[in-house]
């Protein structure tokens, strides 16, 4: 009672109790967000979702970055820049190599069936050509012409209508 007494009064330390903390196991997964592409070990993974200040129209850029926009257009930038990159070289179209957000995984799955196996069939026929360190023949290259958008009209309408679901949730 008088050791108790004097713990209380703090003139003497309590005896310290080694403790153990409880061991808990957590498991690892990773679920995979609606991902179409190839290797499915691979694909779909992405958590970025930063793309919400994202807006196509100009009408927001100040006037001197519009200005500077439209003269990368007029000298062919953008499309020496495409060509620079070399996605072509492998088969693939723009959109094909876009980074799978739950944006672009929205718009995956309203692509008609066969316009994403297409998509699908080109992105293993990159990895088959890449894994063997070669790149398509020249004439097999995806031209400027066939490099057509064929997600942007789907991946408008996700975006839409995901900042519709944010302005009408109420905070």
């Amino acid at each position: 009672w008088v050791h108790k007494m004097l713990t209380t009064a703090r003139l003497l330390r309590a005896p310290v109790v080694a403790r153990k903390a409880p061991v808990t196991h957590v498991p690892v997964t990773q679920v995979r967000k609606m991902g179409h592409g190839y290797p499915p070990s691979v694909t779909g993974f992405s958590q970025t979702t930063n793309f919400g200040h994202f807006d196509p129209s100009m009408e927001s850029l100040p006037a001197w970055e519009r200005s500077f926009i439209l003269f990368l257009g007029r000298i062919g930038f953008h499309e020496a820049y495409r060509k620079l990159m070399g996605y072509r070289k492998y088969g693939f179209k723009f959109e094909d190599i876009l980074v799978e957000t739950p944006d672009v995984c929205n718009a995956l799955l309203r692509l008609p069936p066969d316009v994403l196996s297409d998509r699908d069939d080109r992105i293993k026929q990159a990895l088959v050509l890449h894994a063997a360190g070669k790149i398509l023949p020249e004439q097999e290259w995806v031209t400027a012409e066939e490099d057509k958008a064929y997600l942007a009209s789907y991946l408008a309408q996700v975006i839409q209508e995901r900042r519709d679901r944010e302005a009408f949730r109420p905070r």
